[in-house]
């Protein structure tokens, strides 16, 4: 619910922009909120990612997926 909870009240530059987010359970990293690569512009997929690095968050691309787990 905290990951959750961050995207809530994030605000980006681009906040005219509406990514496709998901949220989904893994075995080993809990939550985590993907984010699908081609549902944005790429300078969106940088305000997200330095948005959820300096909240302390861990980021991966994979798949067309940029997914952001709890540390």
């Amino acid at each position: 619910m905290a990951l959750c909870r961050v995207f809530s009240v994030g605000r980006f530059k681009c906040a005219g922009a509406k990514p496709k987010i998901s949220i989904t359970e893994y075995a080993n990293d809990g939550y985590s909120v993907l984010i699908k690569m081609g549902s944005t512009k790429e300078y969106c997929l940088t305000c997200v990612k330095k948005f959820a690095v300096g909240r302390g968050l861990r980021v991966t691309e994979n798949e067309g997926y940029l997914t952001i787990h709890n540390p």
